[in-house]
């Protein structure tokens, strides 16, 4: 009977070190989620005084950098196609699809893009705003990635975005340091 439960015992400590080291491995090579970070936010044509009578009659143009940095140690992250969205009173006032890339551990990657800008009520309250007064306007990133850890790929995970820029009377945005972007849907 002694027999047995040494053997019982030495099964349930090697048992328990094997638990304790895949816990510890675990938490080691966890992936974590890439930081986004707006960097800057111009609405073009809005900062040429001269270009204010025109208002309805031009096409404006967005302009923006997003800044990606992939936190992780010895974890690569490959990145599907992402789509920038930015909204002004919870609708869509346009967007950009990146194409698909790749992003080394510890590494900063800068996405710098524009796009037509046709919506006349974001002209509107950019236009009809005092100049000590901002406006919103909401940045949505949507991707999928997968992580490369120890040359096998992970599942594909979704990450979704959000960050609020706050706009000027100018179309610039109003603060000089970067934006992070947080995983809640603004309200």
């Amino acid at each position: 009977m002694s027999k047995y439960k040494r053997i019982c015992f030495f099964f349930l400590h090697v048992g328990c070190l094997y638990g304790l080291i895949a816990y510890l491995l675990w938490l080691i090579l966890r992936p974590r989620t890439p930081t986004f970070f707006i960097i800057d936010l111009d609405i073009l044509a809005l900062t040429h005084q001269d270009a204010i009578p025109a208002v309805a009659h031009q096409n404006h143009s967005i302009t923006f950098s997003l800044e990606i940095y992939n936190p992780n140690k010895r974890i690569d992250i490959y990145y599907n196609s992402t789509n920038i969205t930015f909204h002004f009173s919870n609708v869509s006032v346009g967007a950009v699809m990146v194409g698909s890339f790749h992003q080394d551990f510890r590494e900063r990657t800068q996405i710098n893009g524009s796009m037509n800008l046709m919506n006349r009520k974001l002209l509107k309250a950019i236009f009809g705003a005092d100049s000590n007064t901002t406006i919103d306007l909401e940045v949505n990133v949507v991707t999928v990635v997968r992580y490369r850890i120890f040359g096998s790929k992970t599942r594909r995970r979704r990450i979704d975005v959000w960050g609020h820029v706050p706009i000027g009377s100018q179309g610039q945005m109003n603060e000089t340091v970067k934006i992070i972007m947080t995983h809640h849907i603004p309200h």
